[in-house]
């Protein structure tokens, strides 16, 4: 972090910091969901910034700090060769748009992957940020199903005791 950074920005980077793997993985099932069911690969960063805010909970009113963020993960993404930027507006609003070619889309599979991966290595089994993007409809239903029973079974078992 930069000493003479602005409050504003040492909050961006804070919490960059903290959740940037979350925000990033969020970010990509959303590209991967669209581009699976409509083949788009040109994603607006003021549309990925509403995802973002609506996954996590946030009021729109921090739309502009998420936004901010939205915006340094794409350049992130840019210098690792995963999307490129078509077009930048600047005038009132900041809007920045971006594309992904199949080796991008590609690369953003392997991103979710790695991140379920260490999701299950380390343990973590209360994750709220992860999205089941890669799973049918039924197969959410069917494992949401099952974690009912799991729970039910548990709770008779210690009537039980």
């Amino acid at each position: 972090m930069k000493k003479n950074q602005s409050s504003y920005e040492k909050g961006i980077s804070n919490l960059l910091e903290k959740h940037r793997k979350e925000f990033e993985n969020i970010i990509a099932e959303y590209i991967l969901e669209i581009h699976n069911k409509y083949y788009s690969n040109t994603f607006p960063s003021t549309q990925i910034c509403k995802i973002l805010i609506d996954k996590i909970n946030k009021q729109q009113s921090k739309f502009s700090i998420f936004h901010k963020v939205v915006r340094k993960i794409l350049k992130g993404w840019v210098d690792k060769d995963i999307c490129k930027i078509v077009s930048q507006k600047k005038e009132h609003s900041l809007k920045t748009v971006v594309k992904f070619d199949e080796t991008g889309i590609q690369r953003l599979k392997k991103k979710i992957i790695d991140f379920s991966i260490n999701t299950i290595k380390d343990g973590i089994q209360d994750q709220i940020l992860f999205v089941d993007s890669l799973k049918t409809r039924n197969k959410i239903l069917e494992d949401f199903e099952f974690d009912i029973q799991d729970f039910f079974s548990i709770v008779e078992s210690e009537e039980d005791k």
